[in-house]
């Protein structure tokens, strides 16, 4: 005789305990935290990168008269690159701080933070090359 489908799946609603689910929610609520720390720190880097790149294009232009000495401008968008970059490493060493006493609290769920990672490193990488990039552009290294 065939199972019921209904009967199983009412089953398998009542085996998940309420602490199983509070564990899910704020591991979805930490995961939430870290795309929106990802979405500052990418416009913190794109925003610093325009910024130095615009500077760069208005020093370059034999049209214009603008010095050279004046890298302020410049020197706030490489900021905000670096603010961008650093504040998504500390916001991801968070994020995995708390997903270590989510799973140290008992959680027997097995979904993954691992989109959510791998965007955040991949941010932090397109961000830490970007400094490089100005750095390099500008002639201090």
């Amino acid at each position: 005789m065939a199972e019921n489908p209904d009967i199983s799946a009412q089953e398998n609603r009542k085996r998940i305990s309420s602490d199983d689910l509070a564990l899910e929610r704020t591991r979805l609520a930490h995961d939430r935290t870290l795309m929106a720390w990802i979405r500052t720190a990418f416009s913190m880097i794109s925003f610093g990168f325009t910024i130095f790149k615009f500077f760069q294009y208005l020093g370059e232009s034999p049209t214009l008269e603008i010095s050279r000495r004046g890298t302020g401008a410049r020197n706030l968008g490489v900021t905000l690159i670096f603010l961008g970059s650093i504040s998504l490493v500390v916001a991801t060493w968070q994020h995995l701080r708390y997903l270590r006493e989510i799973r140290q609290m008992g959680s027997t769920r097995s979904s993954s933070s691992l989109p959510v990672l791998i965007v955040a490193i991949l941010v932090t990488i397109i961000g830490f090359v970007a400094v490089v990039s100005a750095f390099v552009h500008t002639g201090i290294f």
